[in-house]
């Protein structure tokens, strides 16, 4: 299952965003003109000296790699079908054609990866303004004890 938050799988959201949100072929593009597109840009963590290297390391040859591109851009496809970013149509010739929606034209301009960025920052300074509020909490507690504990010693 691909994590919907990993950064490689939002990339690949938005490189397909872009490339339906074309408007020489009408925002309708096909199924293969994506795959042929998205695949050479997607480029995994690792990188080796070369195949036989890989192959050693990892026990997997060019079709898995192969595969696990096309599961990558199909898992992304359906779930911007899903989230209604785009509308899968089937042609007379049985060709399948994505199409992109209002949603879609809206989520280009901000992009997935930087939703996500944001989220992120959200969340830090979030968690920064909770340990700011415990903060002072905690000091309107200990300042008024103290100072009543400063002036009994006075008195």
């Amino acid at each position: 299952m691909v994590k919907s938050y990993h950064t490689l799988f939002l990339k690949v959201l938005d490189d397909i965003l872009d490339i339906v949100n074309s408007p020489y072929l009408n925002y309708t593009v096909s199924k293969e003109t994506i795959v042929k597109v998205i695949e050479p840009k997607i480029a995994f963590d690792k990188i080796y000296e070369d195949k036989k290297s890989k192959f050693l390391v990892e026990g997997f040859d060019k079709y898995t790699e192969f595969e696990t591109k096309t599961y990558l851009i199909d898992s992304a496809l359906d779930h911007l079908s899903k989230n209604e970013y785009v509308n899968i149509h089937k042609t007379n010739s049985g060709e399948i054609i994505f199409q992109i929606t209002h949603k879609g034209f809206l989520k280009i301009h901000i992009g997935f990866i930087q939703t996500f960025k944001n989220d992120k920052i959200k969340l830090e300074n979030q968690k920064t303004q909770t340990n700011f509020e415990n903060t002072m909490k905690i000091l309107a507690i200990l300042i008024p004890a103290l100072l009543s504990f400063i002036l009994g010693m006075l008195l």
